[in-house]
């Protein structure tokens, strides 16, 4: 089993890990509380903002995170908070278990195409998860991107707390 080191950002209601007197908050769609509280769940998939925006997801609805923090930096705009005049974010580091990874140059893998190779979408398949491969590599995407289709797949292990410019 492949287990590796991947960045995973999303949206939260309260200010915790910014504030360092908030306390995680019991707000169920607090993403970053939820997270850290229950760990990550298949039937939160899908409901960011890049969803709303697209209408779908890239390789279908699953667990997603990426090798490179610049891009999940793009995706936890929601997590963003000014504190005394700094902006900050946060995301969570994890460890994923990618299991037998499909890789793809594909920028996109429909739905019905999934349910034939992923293991967990109930079909049968080869494969645990999708790793969507760099121009660098062949493919077709800016920065490498991971998805698992298990919550037991993906564990966070810590909340990163960065303030930027």
């Amino acid at each position: 089993m492949t287990e590796e080191r991947r960045f995973h950002a999303t949206s939260m209601k309260c200010s915790f890990g910014i504030d360092q007197n908030q306390r995680p908050c019991e707000d169920a769609a607090c993403s970053v509380c939820s997270i850290g509280q229950t760990s990550f769940k298949l039937e939160h998939a899908g409901g960011g903002p890049l969803f709303a925006n697209l209408g779908h997801l890239r390789y279908g609805r699953g667990l997603y995170f990426s090798k490179t923090s610049s891009k999940s930096h793009d995706y936890g705009v929601g997590s963003e908070r000014v504190r005394q005049g700094e902006r900050h974010r946060c995301m969570f580091l994890c460890k994923v278990a990618l299991g037998s990874p499909l890789q793809t140059r594909e920028a996109q893998i429909q739905d019905v195409e999934l349910d034939g190779l992923i293991r967990a979408r109930g079909h049968g398949g080869a494969h645990d998860s999708v790793v969507g491969l760099t121009r660098a590599q062949g493919g077709s995407l800016n920065h490498e991107e991971s998805v698992v289709y298990s919550e037991e797949a993906a564990l966070p292990s810590y909340l990163i707390v960065y303030k930027y410019r």
